[in-house]
């Protein structure tokens, strides 16, 4: 007789599977199997189970991975393992500072008017941007410079800085204020007083004026000047000139020498010394043409000097210095060219008398 039976073969145990061991990776590195390990797997009834995985994703610094490897063998039976791969960040942000800048007194140093650092992290998480200011050595401006210290601070602590340098510079002259006219006054009335000039500078705040008056003839050059600290320097200048006035004699600026406008004078081709001029006012004549015509020359260029008007001479004054350069000093022409400088004397004697 025969018989037979059936046998059933099953599979209810799941595979064995072994995690890789737990890893720890800087951000921005990979963190596939390739790189932090892969999970294996054996089972008594298939020789190549399947192995996958899923992941959890935890906190921010550090970033927890929580890998669960799971082996499934052909008949569906599993088992499973956690690996952790913690994801790291201790690298600081990468920080670029803005240039260095110059300021003009006044300006602002707010970093809207200087310029803002900028950051980027190796993470790609938020950085946040902060500066502080350190006083430096005023100079010549007087205003204080900034050494400014930008930082960079990643959401993990991590911190990068650069400094940026803000000086004030100064290319400004100063303002004045009070700077007088121009002003025409008789030659017999007094001169005014000097005007009263301030300046103002946009570093420094006032500014000293200094003042300079030049006399030339007639006329009365004033200059009011004012520098600041680094050089800067602004001017103003006024004109006064005499006009009009009376006539005076030989006599008087013979008599007068501190009246005397200028310190050399002009007759004919020679430029005298006041004092060689006085002398010459000084010495008798005798007949001489020569003496007698710049007797009255000397006076009538004094006069002309103080503002006296000259309008009714015509040519006498350079006919009187063309003789004088034709007959030096005291050779006593005969006439006809006698008769001339005498008649040249007249007239400026009629000038130099107000007749």
């Amino acid at each position: 007789n025969q018989c037979s039976i059936n046998v059933t073969v099953q599979d209810n145990t799941a595979p064995t599977i072994t995690c890789p061991p737990d890893a720890t990776v800087e951000c921005g590195q990979s963190t596939a199997p390739g790189a932090t390990g892969q999970a294996t797997a054996i089972d008594s009834c298939d020789q190549n189970p399947t192995v996958s995985f899923t992941d959890s994703i935890s906190g921010a610094c550090p970033k927890i991975i929580t890998r669960t490897w799971k082996a499934t063998d052909a008949t569906g039976n599993q088992s499973t393992c956690n690996q952790t791969i913690t994801v790291q960040d201790t690298t600081a942000p990468n920080i670029s500072c803005p240039p260095d800048k110059q300021l003009q007194c006044g300006d602002s140093t707010a970093p809207a008017n200087t310029g803002t650092a900028t950051a980027t992290d190796s993470c790609g998480g938020p950085v946040t941007i902060t500066f502080t200011d350190n006083l430096t050595a005023a100079n010549c401006t007087g205003q204080p410079g900034i050494t400014r210290i930008w930082k960079a601070t990643d959401g993990c602590g991590n911190a990068a800085t650069c400094s940026q340098q803000i000086t004030f510079v100064d290319t400004t002259p100063p303002v004045l204020s009070g700077c007088p006219s121009d002003q025409t006054i008789l030659s017999t009335d007094p001169v005014p007083p000097p005007a009263t000039v301030t300046a103002t500078d946009n570093c420094s705040g006032s500014v000293p004026v200094t003042f300079n008056q030049t006399t030339n003839g007639n006329t009365i050059i004033r200059t009011w000047t004012a520098t600041d600290g680094c050089g800067n320097t602004i001017s103003c200048t006024q004109t006064i000139t005499k006009v009009g006035g009376c006539t005076k004699t030989q006599g008087y600026w013979k008599n007068h020498p501190t009246a005397w406008p200028v310190e050399t004078i002009t007759v004919g081709c020679v430029t005298y010394a006041k004092a060689q001029a006085i002398t010459i006012l000084q010495t008798p004549p005798r007949g001489d043409a020569t003496y007698i015509l710049i007797h009255q020359l000397i006076s009538a260029k004094l006069n002309i000097i103080v503002g006296a008007s000259s309008s009714c001479l015509g040519t006498a004054i350079a006919d009187s210095d063309a003789f004088l350069c034709a007959h030096a000093l005291g050779s006593k022409p005969a006439d006809p060219a006698r008769s001339q400088g005498i008649s040249l004397a007249a007239i400026l004697d009629d000038y130099n008398n107000g007749r």
